[in-house]
């Protein structure tokens, strides 16, 4: 969802909260509703990239694994390569955010 948004997604409950503390954040996300969050924070993009956001945010004994989320149609139908230059800008573009630099210091 990060990728989408180039912003983590949680930030008004984070902004609460030293950034420093990863157990906290770590708890903000764990417990977040998804189903609710991913209509929330995406309302502007396609049902397919939202039902596959939410499949990835599923906690880990019901995600399904990388080789099932190739199969389904949103993974198989985007340029690869452009997804890669995308994600690659907004890591970047975290990397230096200044309220998530703090995490990495």
């Amino acid at each position: 969802m990060e990728a989408a948004l180039g912003r983590i997604p949680y930030i008004a409950q984070a902004e609460k909260f030293p950034y420093d503390n990863l157990v906290i954040i770590q708890k903000l996300i764990k417990n977040f509703n998804v189903n609710l969050k991913v209509e929330e924070e995406l309302s502007g993009y396609s049902k397919e990239l939202k039902d596959f956001i939410k499949l990835c945010l599923q906690p880990l004994s019901d995600r399904p694994t990388y080789e099932k989320l190739m199969k389904i149609e949103f993974y198989q139908t985007h340029d690869k390569l452009k997804m890669i230059n995308t994600v690659n800008q907004i890591i970047k573009d975290i990397k230096y955010h200044p309220i998530i630099r703090n995490i990495f210091l």
